[in-house]
């Protein structure tokens, strides 16, 4: 993935490099009822289960334009490197489709977006005979690489400059303290409702089950409370997904950990992310989180462990990302592209 945009938040958020854990993070309205889309941050880190209380934020989504904040690989008229390096891409069509198109196509393929995106873009474009409609090397042209050139292909630097930073305002940003019933306990996995009004943390475990914490009403009942301790309640227990879905667990335990959740768009499924791949709920009523327990996850997707996971606005897409860097030294982003049949359509 490609950073767009670094965001400032106000002062009463704690950092994550502070005493606070931010794990996970998701989208929803904000709880002010003006419709508007929050980012949700969940700080409910706690490898040591020690902490007094955990937080939730949520920040007013800032808008993210595109056309100011990638470099134009492409442009003819570069006087030196340090110039083509500051150039922003239009976001324009050139020749077999705009940049952003071909990102998108890019990450959908399963191919994924690294930071060598530019000049993978402009090897696609420029010299099909060579180079695929990835912007890697034809098989025919391919020669051993030498152990030098293979760490080089290792590094991830940045290639992108001139990023416009967003702030968030005081008013645009709500705080939520908690504590779980019975004490500390370790998570990384959270999902808020689409309307804002609660949200949803799994326990991140190596035990023979984890618990599952829905909180009580977040909507804003007053203009100037941007500051609120809410009750959360346990709503359900989770056997370890692989063994649930029966598809066999690892021996490793921590590969049975729940990392990341989401619930679907609509409600009628949510999603749960371990080391060992993602697996996926069908629940008994909309935004039912509580009937997981009873229902038998369907995993498989892929084997490829992550540590995030997330529904596509559309709810036809999964996301998922991993905390560890890939064997290129970037970061990517997996596409997991839905597949209906008629029947099946929601």
């Amino acid at each position: 993935g490609l950073v767009v945009s670094p965001l400032s938040l106000p002062d009463y958020i704690k950092p994550a490099s502070g005493d606070g854990d931010w794990e996970d993070i998701s989208s929803g309205e904000c709880p002010d009822g003006s419709g508007r889309l929050c980012l949700w941050i969940a700080d409910i880190g706690d490898n040591e289960a020690a902490r007094d209380s955990y937080f939730v934020y949520a920040v007013v989504e800032p808008p993210v334009n595109p056309i100011v904040v990638f470099n134009d690989p492409l442009e003819e008229d570069a006087v030196g490197e340090e110039e083509a390096a500051g150039r922003k891409l239009l976001q324009r069509g050139r020749g077999r489709g705009s940049y952003l198109s071909w990102i998108v196509n890019e990450a959908r393929s399963g191919r994924g977006v690294g930071n060598d995106a530019h000049e993978r873009y402009h090897q696609a474009v420029t010299d099909p005979r060579h180079y695929n409609i990835h912007g890697d090397l034809r098989s025919e042209f391919r020669e051993e690489l030498t152990e030098e050139q293979k760490q080089e292909l290792r590094k991830c630097e940045a290639d992108h400059k001139f990023l416009i930073e967003n702030f968030v305002a005081p008013n645009d940003a709500w705080v939520f303290e908690f504590k779980y019933p019975e004490g500390a306990m370790n998570s990384e996995a959270f999902s808020v409702a689409p309307d804002g009004s609660k949200f949803w943390i799994i326990e991140k475990t190596e035990a023979q089950s984890a618990k599952v914490f829905e909180s009580d009403s977040l909507l804003q009942s007053n203009s100037t409370e941007f500051f609120r301790e809410v009750p959360v309640s346990q709503v359900s227990v989770l056997s370890p997904p692989c063994f649930a879905s029966g598809l066999g667990c690892p021996e490793e335990r921590v590969q049975w950990s729940v990392t990341g959740m989401d619930v679907h768009p609509q409600g009628y499924k949510a999603v749960v992310q371990t080391y060992n791949g993602p697996y996926e709920y069908t629940l008994a009523a909309p935004f039912d989180v509580a009937s997981m327990s009873s229902a038998t996850p369907v995993g498989g997707f892929t084997d490829k462990g992550a540590e995030s996971i997330g529904y596509g606005l559309d709810g036809m897409t999964l996301w998922q990302v991993p905390e560890d860097a890939d064997e290129v030294g970037c970061q990517y982003v997996q596409p997991l592209m839905c597949t209906f049949t008629a029947t099946e359509l929601p």
